[in-house]
């Protein structure tokens, strides 16, 4: 603890001492170093200073923008935008980096929009056409996707994103024996580019896995953890440091800790109407999320930061340096408690783009699930659904899931690992759900695909909303919606079963690892 707590006072010393660098460009580096280091507002201090310095110039423009949006701050970012258009009229570059900028913040619509322009300006770009199309595929736009290909494999043939995005375009136009030629094409050539070649690897095992060739498909699938294994000591850290705060503060909590700031919610006014969706990632949370999302009394705000970064950090970094993170949560006060309730309301609306008015907001996040006690501190009255699914099918779908690198996907670079995570989360789940005493309710994903109309009766009974038929057409609310999670093609369907049970077809390579799962496929009642 206290060797983590020199290392912060260092970095925090390292941003505030004096300007050695004179202008804007000394103020852009520390400021990069800023947010690199989670202080966002002092981030955004230095590019407001160093664009003070210097007004008319475009990439400080791009960078600001690109920070207030980070932050939710949205119509401030739009204006630092359009101001660097007005000084970079019909300019490509610009475009481009704007269409980088609005990918960024998950505004795919807009950054579509600008990689069109790019292309318009510079028709031979093949950066900006790749962009286009790799949006456009995200939007379902797959005309749009695979004109920009095509046009893109005309000025370089060989390239390897362009090849791996043709390949999947293909599959997801029903001819996956064309898709499985490229990519197999693609993957026998050497290149330098790391992601279209572990993305490739993915795209094949999940070719291979739908025509029941499972020993090839893990064999893919080993390929893909090869390639990502290069950056995965980058993040390993950061993991570890997530686990061991985990387990600090499991060992810490008892049951009175909650009940004493249950208690305290009546001093936490005005109560909010907020549900949590967590669970393990790959338990079906994005299916809960869209089906409630149907629901005009709710609105949900998929995978962000907000809890971790404007609660779970920002609270921290406020309260008192003791070894027992209990007691930490303890000592925090009710105008800090206020603080961090109001901010997080407020960047959710931001992020939202539209006020709550009265409905339910819906965080969906499983990786929460790892800071439940300090969200029960912050928000006590906060309704908890906890998502279950087989645990075997959970880790194979973990496994299976093409993520880049980053302290969560780090642990899916192999089966044992993927386990150990799953048994780390769940068991963090199953240590505190006794003790809560914020109402809280589990919802199985094979109930819900089994029977959605019954299950989300249920789900919407506990959450205290009335029923809507709307939520069974929750696929078509998804198609026209901008799906944040990984599995944005996936929910745009109807319910399907074929995931269920999934695990069988590899149950020789997750066998040696079954009996690490036990313990959760009892309690669960998967055994």
């Amino acid at each position: 603890m206290k060797k983590r707590q020199r290392a912060a006072r260092a970095a925090t010393a390292a941003i505030t001492r004096p300007l050695k660098e004179k202008g804007p460009s000394g103020l852009v580096k520390r400021a990069m170093e800023a947010w690199k280091n989670g202080q966002y507002d002092r981030s955004i201090q230095l590019f407001e200073r160093a664009h003070r310095l210097n007004p008319n110039r475009v990439e400080i423009l791009l960078d600001l923008g690109r920070a207030y949006g980070m932050r939710y701050r949205y119509e401030d970012a739009d204006a630092c935008f359009a101001q660097a258009l007005r000084l970079s009229p019909n300019n490509a570059k610009t475009f481009r980096v704007l269409g980088e900028n609005f990918r960024s913040l998950a505004r795919f619509p807009q950054a579509s929009d600008y990689f069109a322009r790019a292309v318009a300006h510079q028709p031979r770009d093949t950066a900006a056409l790749i962009s286009l199309a790799e949006v456009s595929e995200r939007l379902h736009r797959l005309d749009d996707a695979r004109e920009a290909i095509e046009r893109a494999l005309a000025l370089e043939p060989e390239h390897p994103t362009g090849l791996y995005l043709q390949a999947k375009l293909e599959r997801r136009a029903g001819d996956p024996e064309r898709a499985e030629t490229l990519l197999r094409d693609l993957l026998s050539q050497p290149t330098k580019l790391l992601e279209p070649r572990w993305r490739s690897w993915y795209e094949l095992a999940s070719i291979l896995d739908k025509q029941q060739r499972f020993e090839e498909a893990m064999q893919a699938l080993e390929k893909a953890k090869q390639v990502l294994r290069r950056s995965g000591k980058k993040v390993s850290s950061g993991a570890d440091l997530i686990g061991e705060n985990n387990r600090a503060m499991l060992e810490a909590l008892t049951k009175r800790h909650l009940e004493k700031w249950w208690e305290a919610r009546e001093s936490l006014q005005p109560a909010q109407r907020l549900a949590l969706l967590c669970g393990h990632p790959r338990s079906g949370t994005t299916l809960i999320e869209q089906v409630l999302d149907s629901h005009p009394e709710l609105v949900s705000a998929d995978e962000t930061n907000i809890m971790s970064d404007d609660v779970y950090i920002a609270l921290g970094n406020e309260l008192p340096e003791v070894e027992n993170p209990a007691e930490r949560l303890d000592a925090a006060s009710v105008d800090q408690l206020l603080g961090v309730r109001a901010d997080y309301l407020c960047y959710a609306e931001a992020f939202l783009g539209q006020a709550l008015n009265g409905r339910m907001l819906l965080d969906k996040n499983p990786e929460l699930t790892m800071i439940l006690p300090v969200i029960a501190r912050v928000f006590p009255e906060i309704k908890i659904l906890c998502a279950l699914r087989d645990p075997r099918d959970v880790c194979l779908s973990c496994f299976m899931q093409p993520l880049p690198m980053n302290a969560v996907s780090v642990h899916y670079l192999s089966i044992e690992s993927t386990v150990a995570k799953y048994a780390s989360t769940m068991q963090t789940w199953l240590t505190l759900r006794p003790l809560l005493s914020s109402d809280w309710m589990e919802t199985r994903y094979e109930d819900n695909v089994a029977d959605l109309e019954a299950e989300s009766r249920k789900i919407l009974d506990f959450l205290g909303l009335e029923w809507d038929a709307k939520v069974l057409h929750y696929h078509e609310h998804a198609s026209e919606k901008h799906v944040r999670s990984p599995t944005y093609e996936a929910v745009t369907k109807p319910v399907y079963k074929t995931s269920v049970q999934r695990w069988r077809n590899y149950e020789k390579w997750l066998g040696p690892y079954l009996d690490q799962l036990d313990p959760f496929l009892r309690a669960f009642g998967y055994d």
